[in-house]
C-alpha cells in the first residue's frame, strides 16, 4: 500500500515482495500446468495407441465377417448337397421296395419272428436269474438253520421251484437254437 508517508525504497521493497510472491505462485501454476501438460501427452500416447487397436480390430471383425459369410456359403451349399443325397436314397429305398414287396413277404416274415424270439429270449432269461436268486435266498435261509428236517412244505417247495428251473433252462435253451437256425435263415435269405 502507497501512503504519503512510504519512502520510495518502502515502495519499491512492497513491490518486490509483492512481486517475489507472485513469482512463487506463478512457479507453482507453471509447475502444475507442465505435469498436466506430461499426463496429457502420456494420455494422448495410450489414446493413439488404442485407436490404433481399435483400427486392429475392426480389421480382424471385418475379416472373420468375411469368413463367416463364407462358412455360412458353404454350409448351406453342404445341406442342399446332404438334402439332395438324402432324397435320392429315399427314392432307391422306395423303388427297391417297390422292386422287392413281392417275395420280400417271406424275408419280413422271418424278420419278425426272429425279432419275437430274441424278446422271448430276454425274458427267459430274466426269469431265469430272478428264479436263481429266490432259490440261492430260499437255499440261504433253509441252510441258516429252519429246522424243516422232514421233508415237508419246504422240501414240496423246493422240488416244485427246481422243476421249474429245469423247465426255464430247457425253455431256454430251445430259444437259442431256434434263434439260431432263424439267423441262419436270415443269413442264406440274403
Amino acid at each position: 500500500e502507497i501512503n504519503e508517508k512510504s519512502t520510495v525504497e518502502e515502495i519499491v521493497d512492497g513491490w518486490t515482495s509483492e512481486l517475489n510472491i507472485l513469482a512463487r505462485a506463478f512457479g507453482e501454476k507453471a509447475s502444475c500446468l507442465r505435469d498436466w501438460d506430461v499426463e496429457v501427452l502420456r494420455n494422448r500416447g495410450a489414446l493413439l495407441a488404442l485407436e490404433a487397436e481399435g483400427r486392429r480390430s475392426l480389421a480382424a471383425h471385418a475379416s472373420l465377417e468375411r469368413q463367416l459369410s463364407l462358412l455360412e456359403t458353404r454350409q448351406a451349399e453342404v445341406n442342399a448337397a446332404l438334402e439332395s443325397i438324402e432324397a435320392h436314397a429315399e427314392r432307391m429305398l422306395r423303388d427297391d421296395a417297390a422292386a422287392a414287396s413281392g417275395w420280400d413277404a417271406g424275408a419280413r416274415e422271418r424278420d419278425a419272428l426272429y425279432e419275437e424270439s430274441e424278446r422271448v429270449a430276454d425274458r427267459l432269461v430274466s426269469v431265469e436269474t430272478g428264479l436263481r436268486t429266490a432259490i440261492e435266498a430260499w437255499n440261504a435261509a433253509r441252510s441258516g438253520g429252519s429246522g424243516d428236517s422232514d421233508g415237508g412244505a419246504v422240501a414240496s417247495a423246493e422240488r416244485v421251484l427246481n422243476h421249474q428251473l429245469s423247465a426255464l433252462l430247457w425253455l431256454d435253451s430251445k430259444s437259442r437254437e431256434l434263434a439260431g437256425r432263424v439267423e441262419a435263415a436270415l443269413t442264406t435269405a440274403r
